[in-house]
């Protein structure tokens, strides 16, 4: 359900706000349970827009999630 819930949660954020063309870039900030959910759930689109992934945990810096760094 919780799964269900993110990529739910993930379309709106596209249609509502990654839709607009200010959102041509974006930073994912964390690598945390919940924003592996967003974003393995984010369109092949919306994750060509993601410049950065940012966490402050050692142990998950210079690593890849989804052929993207983290």
């Amino acid at each position: 359900m919780r799964l269900l819930h993110g990529y739910l949660r993930v379309s709106i954020f596209e249609a509502r706000v990654l839709s607009k063309p200010l959102w041509n870039e974006f930073q994912i900030w964390g690598c945390g349970r919940d924003a592996l959910t967003f974003l393995t759930a984010l369109s092949a689109n919306a994750k060509k827009k993601i410049v950065a992934i940012v966490d402050l945990d050692d142990k998950k810096i210079g690593k890849m999630y989804n052929n993207l760094p983290r």
